[in-house]
């Protein structure tokens, strides 16, 4: 029996992906979602928790490198800009490969959004997730892991996306992943950087007491790149595979010790362009149509149905851990 955690990513990022992931809750997979507090709308992103009895599969997404801090821009200035804005991903990661990101600012920021989290859901979290997956580079990652647990956390997504790491070349790893300089975010390989440095930092966050799942897919099956027929292969590989031409009977066997499954989702309607503003998260991931066709699929009724009355899957959230 698989214990199976579908995360929709960004809730509270803004109003249009709230109504998505809401309505994949009631009427798909989805079963855990991680709030952004520095989003655009997180107070009424907790009211639609509140009001729908959510507040059980609700986490937190720690947001480090996009929009505003928590905490007052001048009390972090390793990690804004000039006008009080985080870096961006790219920004943040360079900034902290050449130690130019303070342990003790980004760690308070870290606790800050713990404390908004609690301030908005009336309970802490126990469990979190890291925007664009920072929390796993290795410049980082003992920060965040030791933050994280001082904040209470009990557990942790690690990134590690078994069916991107399987179907990729030694090759491809070599050119992700670049020992002796920062990442680099393009190209095809960049999604595997992430997958090098999620096994890399595994045994720092559980060192620091936080669980994990077994199992972690969704970074290779992000926006058009996921299906209904793909869901449906995942649940008969053991969730090992999205490749027709494997023998399932062989990958579920392997599987069968790795009973704990995330996948990651960033489902939700599109931000349209007529409601884009310069002080909001309107960039092209938020407002594209990919958000639109990951919550159909979720919701698709077929899909839902084997899903749930497979005698192999239990939909859970990350309390069941």
């Amino acid at each position: 029996m698989y214990k199976v955690i579908i995360t929709a990513d960004d809730f509270g990022v803004n109003p249009y992906r709230d109504e998505g992931i809401l309505r994949g809750f009631q009427e798909g997979l989805i079963t855990h979602a991680s709030v952004l507090v520095n989003g655009e709308n997180p107070s009424s992103s907790a009211r639609l928790a509140i009001q729908n009895g959510l507040l059980d599969r609700i986490g937190l997404h720690v947001n480090v490198t996009e929009g505003l801090p928590i905490s007052p821009a001048r009390s972090v200035p390793s990690l804004v800009d000039g006008n009080g804005r985080f870096l961006g991903r790219e920004g943040f990661l360079e900034a902290a490969h050449t130690g130019r990101v303070s342990m003790p600012e980004l760690k308070a920021e870290i606790k800050a959004q713990f404390g908004e989290f609690q301030k908005l859901l009336g309970k802490p979290a126990t469990h979190v997730d890291g925007h664009m997956h920072v929390h796993v580079f290795s410049a980082v990652a003992e920060a965040f892991a030791s933050a994280f647990a001082e904040a209470g956390a009990r557990t942790v997504r690690i990134p590690f996306d078994v069916v991107l790491a399987n179907s990729a070349s030694a090759e491809d790893y070599g050119a992700a992943f670049q020992v002796s300089g920062p990442p680099r975010w393009s190209g095809p390989t960049r999604f595997l950087r992430i997958v090098q440095e999620a096994a890399l930092a595994r045994r720092t966050f559980f060192e620091a007491g936080l669980l994990s799942t077994d199992l972690f897919l969704g970074i290779g099956l992000m926006g058009q790149n996921n299906t209904v027929n793909k869901m449906q292969l995942l649940l008969r590989s053991g969730f090992l595979s999205t490749d027709i031409g494997h023998d399932y009977s062989s990958l579920k066997a392997k599987s069968q010790s790795l009973t704990t499954v995330e996948f990651m989702a960033h489902p939700g309607g599109a931000y349209p362009a007529s409601a884009r503003s310069a002080e909001f998260w309107h960039d092209d991931f938020s407002c594209n149509k990919d958000r639109e066709h990951e919550l159909q699929v979720l919701c698709d009724p077929s899909l839902v149905q084997e899903y749930r009355t497979s005698p192999d899957v239990s939909l859970v959230s990350w309390n069941a851990l």
